[in-house]
């Protein structure tokens, strides 16, 4: 006998032992406590977030929606990140991945959800209609850029503590806050979300006194978050990190909103790559375009301009007049039509050459500059 169900309480323990079970088996050893601590770890009961696929009484299939919500600069977008999935390699073939998809699918829509994203194979996906999007840049900062571009810089100042909950995380927190994108970190929880995916927490000190933060992968070698009170110290910690760390190379991750970032890494870094954020369906282009508009128009201000877009047949008015971004549905006739794949490309996705080429839109409005920080993602 087959049963679908959103799981409880009581299927806790069960669901971790088949997740880990399923991935192990189709990859390396996996450990989701540890791996996901934030979900997955003591003194958490995330079990309602899963859809379930039983076969006589027995996990089969797994589906998650973590919800996720998203301060866009200023603006509330209510997001969900999609992870766990995961058949019983018994079971292959039965449908389970469809249903509980289909699943998650609808609660998202019901609960009022903007966007659901995910990190996976694509044609996977993109049969439940998620279409790759977003953009990050990783630049790759060597021993040599450090020993003769930061050659006259002073890294001695600067030292880094593990990042632990309390006083730290407080701090981190705090400047966290200020950042145009911020999620479902607390002061709180800060420290251990920050040891997602095998990564860690640290503070940055200078003279002794807190600077900033950054999330490291495991190896020390990935950066996947830098935050300091002051940017322009940004390639002196980095020579100090790697003098500690005593590495050759470091790859550093950095949203394309991040200016300021970003044109530092630049001038320095032996190379940098552009690549997709992760897959996204989209169930409010209202408060989605609007939310990554205003923090484009944030970063960089917009052109005036009013473009009608039609996106599966119905009509959305994107304007911006003085300094404001405004979305709505309209009744009016399209300027430009496309299906919802089409209009994710042509919004949201960074290969320009696979976005359709259309015109009537500003050119500087677009790709919209869509990027969830890795700590926030499941």
């Amino acid at each position: 006998m087959t049963e679908y169900r959103f799981a409880t309480a009581q299927d806790w323990a069960k669901i971790i032992d088949f997740i880990d079970l399923v991935f192990s088996q189709s990859a390396r050893p996996h450990d989701f406590a540890a791996l996901i601590p934030k979900v997955y770890g003591d003194g958490h009961d995330y079990s309602h977030i899963h859809a379930i696929a039983l076969e006589d009484g027995e996990i089969r299939g797994c589906v998650a929606v973590l919800p996720v919500d998203m301060n866009i600069a200023g603006q509330t977008l209510h997001m969900g990140y999609l992870g766990s999935v995961s058949v019983h390699r018994l079971s292959r073939g039965a449908g389970h991945m469809k249903k509980t998809m289909q699943m998650q699918i609808d609660k998202a829509k019901a609960d009022g959800l903007d966007m659901i994203m995910l990190s996976g194979q694509r044609q996977r996906y993109g049969y439940f209609g998620f279409s790759p999007v977003g953009g990050a840049y990783e630049y790759t900062v060597t021993h040599s850029n450090v020993r003769h571009a930061l050659k006259d810089v002073d890294a001695s100042v600067f030292a880094f503590e593990p990042l632990s909950p309390g006083e730290g995380s407080e701090y981190a927190y705090s400047l966290y806050q200020q950042q145009p994108v911020c999620g479902s970190r607390t002061a709180e929880n800060f420290a251990e979300i920050a040891l997602s995916f095998e990564s860690k927490g640290w503070l940055i000190l200078n003279n002794g006194q807190k600077a900033g933060y950054l999330i490291s992968s495991s190896n020390h070698q990935g950066i996947r978050e830098i935050v300091l009170e002051n940017g322009e110290l940004v390639p002196a910690v980095l020579k100090a990190w790697m003098n500690a760390q005593q590495l050759k190379k470091v790859y550093i991750d950095v949203a394309p909103y991040n200016r300021q970032l970003n044109r530092t890494l630049a001038a320095f870094a032996e190379y940098y790559s552009l690549g997709q954020d992760g897959c996204m369906l989209c169930l409010n282009y209202v408060n989605t375009i609007r939310a990554w508009m205003t923090l484009k128009n944030s970063v960089t201000p917009l052109s005036d301009g009013i473009v009608q877009l039609g996106i599966d047949g119905q009509t959305y008015e994107i304007k911006v007049a003085d300094g404001t971004v405004n979305v709505d549905k309209t009744d009016v006739e399209a300027q430009i039509s496309l299906t919802a794949d089409e209009a994710n490309q042509l919004l949201f996705g960074f290969n320009r050459f696979y976005a359709p080429e259309v015109s009537g839109i500003p050119a500087d409005w677009l790709p919209l500059p869509l990027f969830i920080p890795r700590p926030e993602t499941f």
